[in-house]
């Protein structure tokens, strides 16, 4: 599937993202930001989505090798948490040196079906018989520079 990814840097430090997916000559648009805020005191990672009034409460961990873990936690539809589900989205990236185009940047993207608890678990994968990874998607970003 034909895919462009842009990040864009504002001034107040966020971090704007834009995904185009281009499939069966239709282009399908997300666009958030990501930022830092308080909660309960902590530092928080979010992704935004101000056209849809959904926030995204992000948990991040380092991996190994230079490797980072994105996993969304907590749902916001405007400012109210909403119920967990067993569906989790997870992006991984990884830093790749490449000698033709320089430090590229491989992000996949995972929708996956994690309940919670273990009975959750047992019908979900055990008795109905869903795969844990719903889908994927896998972007490679280099930077680009103006001319």
């Amino acid at each position: 599937m034909e895919r462009r990814f842009r990040v864009f840097r504002r001034a107040d430090g966020s971090m704007h993202f834009i995904r185009e997916l281009y499939s069966a000559g239709a282009r399908r648009v997300f666009d958030s930001d990501f930022v830092v805020r308080d909660v309960r005191g902590r530092p928080t990672f979010f992704e935004v989505f101000v056209d849809l009034g959904i926030d995204v409460e992000m948990a991040v961990k380092p991996l190994a090798g230079g490797g980072l873990s994105i996993r969304g936690t907590n749902i916001y539809w405007k400012g109210v948490r909403l119920p967990s589900t067993a569906l989790k989205v997870e992006f991984v990236s990884k830093v790749e040196a490449s000698p033709e185009r320089g430090p590229l940047l491989r992000i996949e993207g995972n929708l996956l079906m994690q309940p919670d608890t273990k009975l959750g678990r047992l019908v979900l994968h055990g008795l109905l018989r869903r795969p844990e990874k719903l889908g994927r998607i896998r972007y490679t970003a280099e930077p680009a520079f103006a001319s």
